[in-house]
């Protein structure tokens, strides 16, 4: 098996595990061992009462260090000895006072010769115990060292010798003298126990003047024929043939074979396990770690495991792989090859993938073994011993289940559950054990543990399902922590207004995610339809905004909000605390607009809020007499003409409406602070709530979020703009010391400015700033007709879900042309805009404008258009073009299409410079959701031919106006959806992609990938920061790159080739070792590919083909002859068989040491190397300083280790300068 066990990635390397186990919430009862301790070795040795806990705290202490005095202990409980009466015989006096408790063992242990003392009165108890010290005890207890000569090469290397031999320090790493701890006294006991006991059969000799002669060390391995001697070891036969002869280890003579061991079980997840058993009961199953070759904690390849494993022992060896303890033909022998690099899909970030390899049953076992987070449904119930619990885990066979799984946990079986209660959190394992029904049915709970957890967290920033940021950090997601993931589910404003609880699995990922329930003071009453009653109270809807700048609709408390609005308690017949500005809540406001601190309560699934007004009243003696009033909010009026500013020059507001009796308020001003907010909202019409006809106005929206009267510069209109009942320009609630704590401005943001935008797709990569306490997002649009990504400020929640509904992948062929307004940091803050109406009365050119021509304007005053908006429909009636009525003049598109009345379109011109883009949906993965993609182009035409069915377009044609009426650029956004699934299924085209050395890029591929795609792989290629984007030209077959920072755009040829997958093995391999060979020495020529072709180019062809000097590194050959060999060398190294070149077959030859390359001709043993020098010299010619470029042409066929073939071809390309010193 070539390089079994070759260095494995950092990756790996960084998660690799030390223990097997995949535990529950303590191993062996004990809380502080965990899966990286020896717990089978901690498990066995406390069943037997070898090892045992401390008494007093319950814990086994596993990195605590082992004194002498407590290995004797360990010692006399292993052999089973009668300690008592050795208490009086110990012969070390130093084992006394503090250390009384183990004379008794040390004695016992001396006595029997299992242990020596430093002197022959002192023991040195309190030294700890070294690993060759504790070895040396275990050995003399299974018979060896009976006599001092035993020691002759020296007592540490005479120990770790025979220990080794025996397998006595497997499992322990640390030197001879290095210390000991309880976990790893724990591996060696076991070790021991499991060891063959053995009888001196060698010659003692005799002593002659103090000179031992005749000495010959020889010890025998013990046998017996009875039947405990098969408990651990189930050898049949022993080494000499005797028929039914057993070896004996040393816990089968302790335990008279009450002590037994199944070396051929399996665990629960199907891994290749060792089960212990004593008197009849089971001590658990675990895992063989020296069979362990690999395991990894996030996504592996085909690639991977052949890297890890060889095509040898792939193709040898017997696969089988287990997912949760179920058989599953994911990872088998066929795709465990050098070309499959996709991530299997039961593989993850949080997923335990282990790989064992059994070389004495020829047997590679996968497994990978999820981890999801559950709930207990209720408190564990003592007497059934059981725990209900809920499992975030997904259907096993297709998509995720939209509800838990139930399951309930034995305490029998998972020790450790005892202390759950109702509503408790857990990381759980199960495994397909069982014999339920229905999904998940037989999948059982095997361990449960305590997961990490960070609770009332701010996310600041979330990315659909692949990680959250909280605290500067990034979480990743473990592959199973999506199933509870209350981010996933998002709702309005939930990253802005909730602090989240985030739980952890064994590896660091994120198992789930739930919102921690916080308190909201304040909210904002715009308006409540006074209209009925619900749940058995009465409630009335009202639209609330609250301090995160969410309006939602809410269900109002009528009966307990209307207490807190009357004088008396209990609702009495008295009037109103205030009945100007907090009058009962009764027929219902459409301008309500007060501001209420609120409680809430849920009651058959939904919130009802009870309000309390922003004042504070003391009533006399429980009358309706007033004692004191004092006002916490204050409204400031619209000015007649001017606008009202908010900044950090004016931070004040003056009450013109307060609660009052009587006399002038209390409290007239407030004032803005850092932490003030500011919500500006916008007044629109809305329903009147009676019977009759037309609308009424009101606050219907808030358009922007601001805290901090130092970071904004609002403007309040004036009464002019102002159209609401008194013109309220300002309503605040402040607190006791005046400060502002919300204010709705009826006005907006002065530093604001208008512009169209196209929406590619939907949002995401959300964060949340909890410094400015607003969520960002991001969505891919067309901005002044560049592709680029654009930042939302979603202060007030709702601009994220309305986006979602006209674009993505579910909402193709929509109008994504929209109007946004930017914040003076660039910010998108409002898109007010999202599906306007086909109308002649706005600036948008569309069907219902098609008396007029574009550059004519529409109205009366002929206002510009600005934007241009045709809709494609499937059926084509009326005003509504069918589909693929394209019609192309130049760079003009129209369609043929008349209206009802008889009017045509006037087409639309695309402008100077003028770009276009199709977008549209394209599935690259059979029986997967297809993605949103889009490609740009500089014509109609081409554009045009790409679309997935430009015959039978249906979908939206928008575009952006200039001043003349032509486009600054247009979008296509069909419905209609790409194919370019790959046949394999894979979730990419495959392509290989290699910068050449004179900086041109090579894709190679079964499909010519889009031209996005081939963006993407052209810039997989630069190593250097700063890139802003990087576009693929088709026309002129090359990509060019732009920086950020502005450095000049960089134009990078690109070359296609399409070839089949045979071909593209063969590319993939050449490019593997040629990348190999660039990382360790390189080449003197330049280095191309294009698909399976390599090319060697020098500028030199004198340099190139010339015997070097020693300065020039390449001894007696010549550089070529150097480049060449090594990618030879390479060959061989890397799995090569056999080479065809001409008609004749090279096979390696490692008996000769003369040459590098020992391919040699089958028959007269003629090197490949020698042949194809000849065969170059002669198709290069004669060099004599041309100039011209000569070029040869090397074909090789390459049989891999699997028995494949790969056509390979190398291409000698050199300028003739001069004639070489030496002809090749």
């Amino acid at each position: 098996m070539r390089n079994l066990k070759r260095a494995l990635s950092l990756t790996l390397a960084s998660v690799m595990l030390l223990g097997m186990m995949v535990v529950g919430s303590s191993a062996a009862g004990f809380p502080d061992v965990d899966e990286k301790d020896n717990v089978e070795a901690i498990e066995v040795l406390q069943t037997v009462k070898v090892m045992v806990g401390d008494k007093d705290t319950g814990n086994f202490r596993p990195d605590a260090p082992v004194s002498r005095a407590e290995m004797a202990v360990i010692m006399s409980n292993l052999l089973g000895l009668t300690t008592s009466y050795y208490v009086s015989t110990c012969p070390f006096t130093d084992v006394s006072g503090s250390y009384d408790w183990a004379r008794g063992p040390v004695g016992a242990c001396y006595a029997t010769g299992v242990i020596s003392g430093r002197t022959a009165t002192a023991f040195d108890p309190s030294a700890t115990v070294t690993a060759v010290e504790a070895a040396a005890m275990m050995m003399r207890a299974l018979g060896y060292f009976k006599y001092t000569e035993d020691y002759a090469g020296g007592f540490n290397l005479a120990v770790v010798t025979q220990a080794n031999k025996i397998g006595l320090f497997s499992g322990i790493e640390g030197d001879a003298t290095s210390p000991l701890t309880r976990n790893q006294v724990a591996k060696l006991t076991l070790n021991a126990l499991q060891a063959n006991l053995v009888d001196f059969t060698g010659t003692p000799g005799i002593e002659v003047n103090g000179v031992k002669i005749g000495y010959k060390p020889e010890y025998t391995f013990r046998s017996g024929t009875d039947r405990k001697y098969f408990a651990i070891s189930s050898q049949g036969n022993t080494t000499d043939g005797t028929t039914n002869q057993a070896y004996i280890q040393l816990g089968e003579q302790r335990y008279n074979g009450d002590l037994r061991l199944i070396d051929t079980a399996a665990d629960d997840f199907d891994r290749p396990a060792r089960h212990w058993e004593y008197d009849g009961k089971e001590i658990g199953i675990y895992a063989k770690d020296e069979l362990l070759q690999a395991e990894y904690t996030t996504g592996i390849s085909g690639k991977d495991l052949y890297n890890l494993l060889s095509a040898a022992t792939i193709k040898e060896y017997e696969v089988t792989y287990y997912v949760d303890g179920k058989v599953d033909d994911t990872i088998k022998a066929s795709n465990m090859i050098r070309t499959n690099d996709r991530t299997y899909d039961t593989t993850g970030k949080g997923v335990l993938t282990q790989v064992f390899v059994d070389n004495t049953k020829k047997e590679i076992t996968i497994v990978s073994i999820n981890t999801f987070l559950a709930k207990a449904t209720a408190d564990y119930n003592a007497k059934k011993g059981t725990l209900s619990v809920e499992v975030y885990a997904p259907d096993q066979t297709s998509t995720p289940t939209p509800t838990p799984t139930p399951k309930t946990i034995e305490a029998e079986e998972v020790p450790g559950i005892e202390e759950y209660k109702s509503g408790d959190y857990m990381l759980v394992n199960w495994a397909e054990i069982g014999s339920g029904s229905g999904v998940n049915g037989k999948y059982e709970i095997v361990a449960v543990s305590v997961p990490e957890t960070q609770s009332d967290v701010k996310i600041s920033k979330y990315s659909e399902e692949s990680y959250v940021v909280t605290g500067g950090t990034q979480y990743d997601y473990a592959k199973r922590g999506i199933y509870k993931n209350e981010l996933g589910k998002y709702t309005t404003g939930s990253l802005k207004d909730h602090s989240y609880i985030l739980y952890f699995d064994q590896y660091g990922y994120i198992a789930g995610v739930r919102e921690f329930e916080g308190t909201k003071n304040y909210l904002f009453l715009a308006a409540y339809d006074g209209t009925g009653s619900n749940m058995g109270i009465k409630t009335y809807p009202g639209a609330a905004v609250f301090l995160d700048g969410t309006m939602d609709e809410i269900q109002i408390n009528v009966t307990d909000t209307n207490k807190n609005l009357t004088w008396k308690d209990n609702g009495g017949t008295v009037a109103e605390i205030d009945a100007t500005n907090y009058p009962k809540l009764e027929d219902g406001d459409n301008q309500y607009n007060r501001w209420f601190t609120y409680t809430t309560t849920t009651k058959n699934g939904s919130t009802v809020y009870t309000l309390k007004p922003a004042i504070t009243y003391t009533l006399n003696d429980g009358k309706t007499a007033i004692e004191t009033i004092t006002n916490f909010w204050a409204e400031q009026t619209a000015d007649t003409t001017k606008e009202l500013k908010i900044n950090s020059g004016s931070v004040r507001v003056d009450a013109d409406f307060a609660s009052k009796v009587g006399a002038d308020p209390k409290n007239k001003r407030a004032y803005g602070n850092d932490d003030s907010v500011y919500l500006t909202m916008e007044i629109n019409e809305v329903s009147k709530d009676d019977a009759s006809s037309g609308a009424d106005l009101g606050l219907t929206k808030v358009t922007g979020t601001y805290t901090g009267v130092q970071d904004v510069d609002l403007k309040v209109y004036n009464k002019t703009d102002n159209t609401l009942q008194n013109d309220p320009g300002i309503i605040a609630v402040f607190d006791e010391d005046l400060y502002i704590v919300g204010a709705v401005v009826v006005g907006e943001d002065n530093s604001s400015s208008d512009s169209y935008i196209y929406i590619l797709d939907s949002a995401k990569n959300e964060r949340y700033d909890a410094e400015a306490d607003c969520t960002f997002w991001e969505m891919d649009a067309v901005v002044d007709g560049v592709i680029t990504t654009v930042t939302v400020k979603d202060k007030y929640g709702n601009m994220k879900d309305e986006v979602n509904d006209i674009t993505g992948t579910d909402h193709p062929g929509l109008d994504c042309l929209v109007k946004v307004t930017y914040d003076k940091d660039g910010y998108i803050t409002d898109i007010p805009v999202i599906e306007p109406a086909d109308v002649a009365t706005d600036d948008r050119y569309s069907a219902a404008d098609y008396t007029n021509d574009i550059e004519d304007g529409y109205g009366a005053n002929a206002s510009d258009f600005k934007t241009y908006s045709v809709k494609y429909a499937a059926n084509g009636t009326g005003d509504k073009p069918k589909t693929g009525d394209f019609y192309r003049t130049g760079r003009t598109l129209f369609n043929d299409t008349k209206t009802a009345n008889d009017h045509y379109d006037a087409g639309i011109t695309l402008g100077k410079d003028g770009k276009v883009i199709v977008v549209q949906n394209d599935r690259t993965v059979k029986g997967q959701k297809p993605k949103r993609v889009w490609d740009e182009f500089s014509d109609l035409q081409s554009a045009i031919n790409w679309l997935a069915d430009s015959k039978t377009f249906t979908g939206h044609v928008s575009a952006v106006l200039n001043d003349n009426g032509s486009a600054k650029y247009i979008v296509f956004n069909g419905i209609d959806e790409l194919d370019t699934v790959d046949d394999n299924g894979s979730d990419k085209i495959d392509a290989l992609v290699w910068l050449n050395d004179d900086g041109s890029v090579n894709i190679t591929a079964t499909e010519i990938p889009t031209p996005e795609a081939i963006a993407d792989l052209v810039r997989s290629t630069r190593k250097e920061s700063g890139i802003a984007s990087v576009r693929y030209d088709a026309k002129v077959g090359a990509a060019t790159i732009e920086y950020i920072d502005g450095r000049r755009d960089v134009t990078v040829p690109v070359t296609l080739n399409k070839v089949t997958e045979t071909l593209l093995a063969a590319a993939a391999w050449m490019q593997d070792i040629q990348a190999k060979i660039d990382a360790e020495k390189g080449t003197y020529a330049m280095i191309s590919f294009n698909g399976n072709k390599m090319t060697a180019y020098s500028s030199s062809g004198h340099d190139y083909l010339s015997n070097g000097a020693a300065s020039q590194g390449v001894g007696t050959a010549s550089q070529a002859t150097s480049d060449f060999v090594g990618f030879l060398v390479a060959l061989y190294e890397d799995g090569a068989t056999q080479i065809t070149y001409g008609s004749s077959n090279y096979t390696w030859d490692d008996t000769d040491t003369s040459t590098a390359s020992k391919w040699k001709k089958n028959g007269n043993g003629t090197t490949l190397a020698n042949d194809v020098v000849t065969a170059v010299g002669t198709a290069l010619g004669t060099l004599n300083g041309s100039g011209a470029t000569k070029s040869a042409q090397i074909l090789l066929k390459v049989k891999d280790e699997d028995g494949a073939v790969h056509n390979m071809s190398f291409v000698i390309s050199v300028v003739d300068d001069m004639a070489p010193e030496i002809t090749p």
